[in-house]
């Protein structure tokens, strides 16, 4: 939050925290933000509670169908990041936003295999 203060009255202005940059960015990406068990975060949402821990990491099943995949997690520590990928087939896309995320938030980026198959959506209600 960016605090200003003049006289007195005091202005406090909302300010994107880290984790909410990244749901951003995995929306302009056609990633879907999750929290880590899966469950899809609407972008309504971003700002009503507080995020911590691990971002999940949700994709679409088709073009025909709402459903989403479970393809991995973001643990975010400082400058060292790590995703984990959930299905081998996901591990290409996820390299790339790597290094897309690598580039944004200046920081290291790995790439972890840990499932060789994708793990289906939690649902939610929103």
């Amino acid at each position: 939050m960016v605090q200003e203060r003049t006289g007195l009255v005091q202005f406090v202005d909302i300010k994107d925290g880290l984790q909410v940059r990244v749901f951003k960015f995995l929306l302009s990406n056609n990633f879907y933000p999750a929290l880590n068990d899966g469950e899809r975060i609407d972008p309504k949402q971003f700002y009503s509670k507080e995020f911590n821990g691990p971002v999940g990491i949700l994709t679409r099943t088709s073009f025909f169908f709402p459903s989403k995949r479970f393809i991995g997690i973001i643990k975010i520590d400082n400058n060292s990041w790590v995703i984990e990928v959930y299905g081998r087939k996901n591990v290409d896309s996820l390299k790339l936003l790597a290094k897309d995320l690598s580039k944004e938030f200046n920081v290291v980026v790995s790439v972890n295999l840990v499932d060789e198959y994708p793990r289906p959506e939690v649902s939610s209600h929103w």
